[in-house]
């Protein structure tokens, strides 16, 4: 399975161009599995840093780099509490807006959920059970044969980390790459809930009388690599 996550936030950008608070920086996640490397696994959000971030730099009282957010009138600052109080940057300037705006409609409207400020806002919080979230699972096998799609998926994340480097690196990573070699492992008890919460939930799970899934097979394992493979 390629698996494909999406979720709204609350607002802390604003649509490129403008300077009201009202798109989230909605993060997408794509895992797509190989056969003999980690699977290539992308995590990120639409914006240049975090609130969270900002605010370390506040606590230090240190000055934060000037692509990561603007001030209330956008414009680009160093200053921490311009930033907390101003907006977050887009990555990408307006395609990370763009992407951030459809990954929150993704991730809202088709489930009823909250959008944008009707989420709430960052100085009182959102409002509970109001979230949103966007689930894709692709069966490679539907399409191509899975051990050759796989064995591409090698090649291609082989190609980037024998690539050429630039001056100042070390080694060049696939996306995830570096994570799976750096997370701990999943402790017995967090895997067992994590596939406990898969037969639960599963949308295509058949339960019997006694509330048992009547497919065994319909079980997702919490590591990533597990789920993948």
């Amino acid at each position: 399975m390629i698996g494909i996550a999406a979720t709204n936030a609350l607002p802390t950008m604003a649509p490129w161009g403008g300077v009201d608070k009202i798109l989230g920086i909605n993060p997408l996640a794509v895992a797509i599995p190989a056969g003999e490397e980690d699977p290539i696994v992308l995590d990120a959000a639409f914006s240049g840093s975090s609130h969270g971030k900002i605010r370390v730099y506040q606590q230090k009282g240190e000055h934060i780099p000037p692509d990561w957010a603007f001030d209330a009138d956008g414009h680009p600052t160093t200053d921490p509490a311009a930033a907390i109080n101003g907006l977050l940057q887009p990555i990408g300037g307006y395609k990370g807006t763009g992407l951030a705006l459809v990954m929150g409609v993704l991730s809202t409207l088709l489930s009823g959920a909250s959008y944008g400020t009707e989420l709430g806002n960052m100085v009182d919080g959102p409002q509970a059970g109001n979230d949103g979230h966007f689930y894709l699972a692709i069966k490679v096998s539907a399409f191509v044969d899975l051990p050759e799609f796989k064995g591409r998926v090698d090649t291609i994340v082989r190609q980037i980390r024998n690539g050429r480097k630039a001056f100042n690196a070390s080694r060049i990573y696939a996306p995830g790459e570096l994570e799976a070699r750096e997370r701990p492992p999943l402790s017995p008890g967090r895997h067992s809930a994590q596939r406990g919460d898969a037969r639960r939930y599963h949308p295509l799970g058949r339960r019997d009388g006694n509330g048992s899934l009547n497919n065994p097979r319909q079980v997702a394992r919490g590591d990533a690599r597990a789920i993948l493979r």
